[in-house]
């Protein structure tokens, strides 16, 4: 049950990363709006792919689902937290996109401490994912 809650938490917050670090144009230029939020949500899907194949399946035990946690999950969103931080995005979108992704980072380091669903680490994540979401990112969050 705590699973499926998890689960459902990380659907909505879509910040599961493929890996880190993120892939600016290269030569210092901003990003559009559009291919910022279009290279985040690229990295959203294939993130969502892997989580997909590394989640639990059936019913699991309490250590299995915090392995889960310690070695899939919170390296995941840290790195999508990392992608997404590093992306060369336009002032006014980072001004309002930061601020959320400090909000996950508060998700994953409670995470960290307590590897267990349910807590305000799993809170603080779907909020966070609610709020990108709101801000225009179509497969990381909301």
């Amino acid at each position: 049950r705590k699973l499926t809650c998890v689960v459902a938490a990380f659907l909505a917050v879509g910040l599961i990363a493929a890996g880190c670090g993120g892939d600016d144009t290269g030569d210092g230029e901003t990003l559009s709006k559009q291919a910022y939020f279009a290279q985040a949500d690229a990295n959203c899907d294939k993130a969502d792919k892997e989580r997909n194949a590394a989640e639990p399946k059936g019913k699991s035990s309490k250590a299995e689902l915090e392995k889960f946690v310690t070695d899939s999950l919170v390296p995941n969103i840290q790195g999508q937290i990392d992608y997404v931080r590093d992306l060369n995005g336009p002032q006014e979108v980072e001004d309002q996109v930061n601020p959320i992704l400090d909000k996950a980072q508060a998700g994953i380091d409670q995470l960290e401490e307590d590897p267990m669903f349910g807590g305000p680490g799993d809170q603080k994540l779907q909020q966070a994912g609610e709020e990108l979401g709101r801000a225009g990112f179509k497969q990381c969050g909301g």
